[in-house]
């Protein structure tokens, strides 16, 4: 059961051999399920052809979203049109006067 797992791990994964044999089968099941979710993670990732064996994986990172930001910028743009509509009303009425 070890040597096969060794084996998935050098041939599929590319890890070290040398490193993998010193370490126990429960070990060896942490890294072979660590190895899957990192692959199963590249593979979902749209920019994984940018990624390179030699460099490290970046890290992951929670995106988190917030509708406050964006009544924050709709509240604004309302706000905008509105002084932009009474700048032109007021600008109307001052040269109609003469």
């Amino acid at each position: 059961m070890k040597e096969k797992i060794i084996k998935e791990l050098v041939k599929i994964y590319d890890h070290e051999q040398k490193k993998l044999e010193n370490k126990s089968l429960e070990e060896l099941n942490e890294i072979l399920e660590q190895a899957k979710e990192d692959k199963i993670r590249l593979k979902s990732n749209p920019n994984k052809f940018f990624y390179i064996k030699s460099l490290p994986k970046p890290k992951e990172v929670k995106t988190t979203t917030s509708t406050k930001a964006g009544a924050i910028v709709f509240i604004a743009f309302v706000l905008t049109l509105l002084l932009a509509g009474a700048l032109f009303f007021i600008i109307a009425f001052t040269n109609n006067r003469g």
